[in-house]
């Protein structure tokens, strides 16, 4: 991480970004920035991650919009917490406490449901898969399918 592109970022956000808690659709703690000239909004994606979307039109000038939502928004906003104001402070403050008394969805699990660790999980579309299980998926699929050769061949010699 460079320092510098965190104080950048938190002067950025400081005068252009917001910090919502969005109780609806889905519990979510997100900073958001909005900028015509998407230039800034590159550098924030290249460096914290996050999504631009845009051109969108409202008003009388298009602009875009950055977004980062969840876990990753919520440790970057902790990262920035004492750069910032005090009204955005208690704004971060506000919006954590209330994503943090949100139990956790599946995305989110220790464990799969046969209770291996998702330490070691594979990103596949985008959701986790466990490592453990995808060994053991492709074991019984190779037991299977040689058990089905040798099958085969039985039939052969026997025919």
């Amino acid at each position: 991480m460079d320092i510098k592109e965190l104080y950048w970022a938190a002067g950025f956000l400081e005068g252009e970004g917001t910090f919502p808690w969005r109780k609806k659709p889905n519990n979510q703690f997100a900073i958001y920035a909005n900028q015509v000239d998407p230039e800034s909004l590159y550098r924030l994606k290249q460096h914290w991650g996050g999504y631009i979307y845009g051109p969108l039109k409202r008003g009388h000038q298009p602009f875009f919009v950055w977004y980062l939502g969840g876990p990753n928004a919520a440790a970057f906003a902790m990262m920035l917490y004492p750069l910032l104001t005090g009204r955005r402070q208690e704004k971060i403050k506000f919006a954590l406490a209330e994503w943090r008394k949100v139990p956790f969805n599946g995305r989110h699990k220790e464990r799969c449901n046969r209770g291996h660790s998702l330490a070691d999980a594979r990103v596949i579309n985008g959701s986790r898969h466990c490592h453990q299980c995808a060994i053991l998926r492709n074991r019984k699929y190779r037991a299977a399918r040689k058990q089905r050769k040798s099958e085969v061949q039985q039939e052969q010699t026997v025919h």
